[in-house]
């Protein structure tokens, strides 16, 4: 190995991949615990609520699995390609920015913490939360120290010409930002993840894990089940109405849990509703009876504590994740470049090969635009010969509101090799209101992929016939899939359906 080569692959390392290496690694190990003590609080609340005669969810094979360490390692790779690259990727380029442009002046590392600071108050604005506390605390100063370290051990001749990767992710970011519309993650799912073999790991392992990350962060607004428990009711006729009204909306009360998401008691006239952490709001019982719904939307806003947090990881996952796989790519490629023995040339070098590459790759998203349909073309485009003309059929038919059975080759695309396919043709036939595409959508509840079942679940729901409930329920018992059964209870909410005890 000639040593130019091998000092710029040192140094690439120490500056750059090691401290996003780093960063990502404190925050899985993070973001694991968080999300394994969130799986367990679910699993308890699960586990009491079917022993009380409820329905579960997740149920079945999807509760077994919030036992699994993999579940817990797999929800926590959504914070870490999320809020644990945005917070790495801002704290090394802060870093940066003071070594390369300040000179390490100490004043503008004061500036730095006081931004940290900041951050940390914003986190914790609406009350202490300990996760998201330790990812702003930890990620940041293991960067930090990563980034520190790299920096007096790298030779700085190769931190010459520093602003040219810079300048080509700005261009890269105005070339991609053009695509930005309403149905970019809809094209990008359909068109390059569901239509490959490669695309539809990534697209089942999304799908299988992100509720376990998710739910670990969503507020009591946004939980399907929410456990409840009331305290001090002497009058036996009044907390059974409350219980019913409750039940109503999706708040399963059980008397001995510990720890539930609300709790109601009576304080003299008034009426009391806390959430484990002792907040909430006060209103009378005739006020509640007349608008839960109201109420219990109000006391989510009041004892949400991570609206915040799930802003700063809906940034990182959008503005984040695409900066890494750009900074993992210059890595790479200015590690190949490193055989160059002139470091300017092998940064120009590496520079244009990442150019290349993300121009490369956006070339195909010219291509995958939906494809623009009217009504007097239905009938030729969903018997096309290509499939984005058969889905873009489908869409305007969904879209529209329309007959499907009107269009008869739309049969042949419920048995597509095509998942994409078989989506579209489950979402279009909510629409429709003939006996034949109801008993066709009750046999694609058979259908092998999980995306496919989550539509066919939402036709259901939108077809309003309750003899669907219990085939619906059937299949989510069946199902060890947690992101489907959680379009199968919206399905059965939709079709009138609520909890109430089976035995």
């Amino acid at each position: 190995m000639q040593p130019n080569f091998k000092k710029t692959c040192t140094d690439v390392v120490r500056l750059l991949l090691g401290p996003i290496f780093f960063g990502m690694l404190t925050t899985q190990a993070i973001a694991t615990l968080f999300v394994y003590l969130s799986n367990q609080r679910i699993l308890s609340a699960g586990e009491a609520i079917e022993a009380a005669g409820f329905f579960p969810i997740p149920t079945g094979q999807a509760m077994a699995s919030l036992k699994n360490f993999g579940s817990a390692l797999g929800g926590g790779l959504f914070f870490t390609l999320s809020i644990g690259i945005g917070l790495t990727l801002v704290t090394w380029s802060l870093l940066r920015i003071w070594d390369l442009l300040f000179k390490r002046d100490p004043r503008v590392l004061i500036a730095c913490g006081v931004i940290w600071m900041a951050l940390l108050f914003f986190i914790n604005s609406n009350g202490a939360v300990l996760f998201p506390s330790l990812f702003c605390i930890a990620v940041p100063l293991v960067t930090g120290w990563a980034t520190i370290r790299g920096t007096k051990k790298a030779d700085r001749s190769t931190q010459r010409r520093w602003y040219v990767p810079v300048v080509v992710l700005g261009l890269l970011t105005a070339l991609w930002a053009t695509q930005l519309n309403q149905h970019l993650f809809t094209t990008i799912r359909d068109h390059i993840l569901l239509s490959n073999p490669a695309g539809r790991s990534v697209n089942d392992f999304y799908y299988r894990y992100t509720l376990f990350a998710a739910e670990a962060i969503k507020s009591f607004h946004q939980k399907t089940l929410r456990t409840g428990r009331l305290n001090g009711f002497s009058d036996d006729g009044l907390a059974r109405q409350l219980n019913m009204r409750l039940l109503r909306h999706d708040v399963i009360v059980l008397p001995a849990i510990q720890n539930p998401d609300i709790a109601l008691s009576l304080s003299s006239s008034r009426l009391l509703i806390r959430s484990p952490n002792g907040k909430g709001l006060d209103t009378t019982v005739d006020a509640f009876m007349a608008d839960p719904d109201m109420w219990l939307a109000q006391f989510s806003r009041t004892t949400d504590g991570l609206a915040r947090f799930r802003q700063m990881t809906l940034i990182g996952l959008l503005m984040g994740f695409p900066i890494l796989l750009f900074c993992l790519a210059y890595g790479f490629l200015r590690m190949a470049a490193g055989w160059i023995r002139q470091a300017d040339r092998a940064v120009f070098t590496a520079s244009g090969l990442c150019l290349l590459v993300g121009v490369l790759l956006f070339l195909p998203m010219l291509n995958v635009r939906p494809v623009d349909i009217s009504a007097d073309k239905l009938s030729a485009a969903i018997g096309s010969a290509q499939w984005t003309h058969r889905v873009a059929a489908l869409r305007f038919i969904e879209a529209h509101n329309m007959e499907i059975a009107r269009y008869a080759p739309y049969q042949k695309l419920l048995a597509s090799p095509l998942v994409v396919e078989r989506y579209w043709a489950a979402r279009a036939m909510a629409k429709s209101r003939t006996r034949a595409t109801y008993m066709q959508l009750l046999k694609m509840l058979e259908d092998p992929h999980p995306n496919v079942i989550c539509q066919v679940f939402y036709a259901l729901g939108e077809r309003g016939r309750p003899g669907a409930i219990p085939a619906i329920q059937a299949k989510m018992a069946a199902l060890g899939h947690w992101y489907a059964q959680w379009y199968g209870y919206r399905a059965l909410r939709k079709l009138g359906w609520y909890q109430h005890r089976s035995n």
